[in-house]
């Protein structure tokens, strides 16, 4: 904000998710081609860049603070997992 003089918070946000919506389709397209690492280890990075994303996801940070959205996830994962 400060290096490009920005006061508006709204507008600054806006931006910022823009940037995340657009490395995240620059990821989804590398992780597509065809690459000499094993898969099971880009996978393992996919995993983990979405649960970065489900952490941080708007303007909380469920990793620091938990807050209830980020427990109901877990709880869904963890306690209450779906049988296949």
């Amino acid at each position: 904000m400060k290096e490009n003089n920005i006061f508006d918070e709204e507008h600054v946000y806006q931006v910022l998710e823009e940037h995340v919506e657009d490395e995240w389709k620059s990821f989804n397209e590398e992780i597509l081609r065809p690459y000499k690492v094993p898969r099971p280890l880009l996978d393992r990075l996919m995993y983990l860049n979405c649960a970065t994303d489900v952490f941080y996801k708007g303007r909380t940070d469920g990793y620091t603070i938990v807050n209830e959205i980020i427990q109901d996830k877990i709880a869904a994962v963890l306690i209450h997992p779906i049988l296949i």
